[in-house]
């Protein structure tokens, strides 16, 4: 896939390879989102009408996040769950939904409730601070996270590809979802985001 491209095209900007008065390089994506934003589709649209104009042009769209701060996010919502369970025994919450139940991403991390919650998980009398809690949740539940990250990655990439490749129709030559390198994820630290790959097929008549 992609082969014969022009790879000096893939840092130009957007707007300089289409006829749009445009800036854009990447897609901002909160990597807890769920879905795209009305938003978010709008600027997909114009990639999309973009490539069906420019059958010389191929995109790759490369989902990009903030490591430590996406598994710090993922774990202290991890502890709300178990702490929000541990107050509602009935309920169940399975597979990722309870990442978008509103009354579990209520809870503040100065509730007591929660404190005295992740006090218990790490043994400890009291806890100071938010960022005492935030430690202790990512002490419990980082290996999981990590695990998450990853699931929430691949279905947000899927998502995408269904998107541009079965209702828009574009052939899996001219646009690409992929994400960041594992080495290199952890040491980005730019906002998290769809970043945008450009180049123009060589020789294409």
């Amino acid at each position: 896939m992609f082969s014969n491209l022009l790879t000096k095209a893939a840092s130009s900007p957007f707007h300089l390879l289409t006829d749009e008065d445009s800036n854009l390089k990447y897609i901002p994506f909160d990597p807890l989102q769920f879905d795209f934003s009305p938003e978010q589709y709008v600027m997909i649209d114009n990639v999309v009408a973009t490539l069906q104009s420019r059958s010389d042009m191929a995109i790759v769209l490369e989902e990009q996040v903030q490591y430590e701060e996406v598994v710090e996010q993922l774990s202290v919502m991890q502890l709300k769950r178990d702490y929000y369970l541990s107050q509602h025994p009935e309920l169940k919450l399975s597979d990722l939904y309870f990442m978008i139940d509103e009354t579990i991403r209520a809870i503040k991390l100065n509730d007591k409730g929660l404190c005295d919650y992740a006090a218990e998980c790490s043994n400890k009398k009291r806890l100071h601070s938010k960022k005492d809690v935030a430690s202790v949740a990512c002490a419990v539940y980082r290996d999981k996270s990590e695990k998450l990250l990853a699931q929430l990655m691949e279905r947000h990439n899927q998502m995408l590809s269904d998107y541009l490749l079965n209702v828009n129709g574009l052939d899996t030559a001219q646009i690409s979802v992929t994400m960041i390198d594992a080495c290199l994820m952890k040491a980005f630290a730019k906002s998290s985001r769809y970043e945008m790959h450009v180049f123009t097929y060589e020789d294409m008549e």
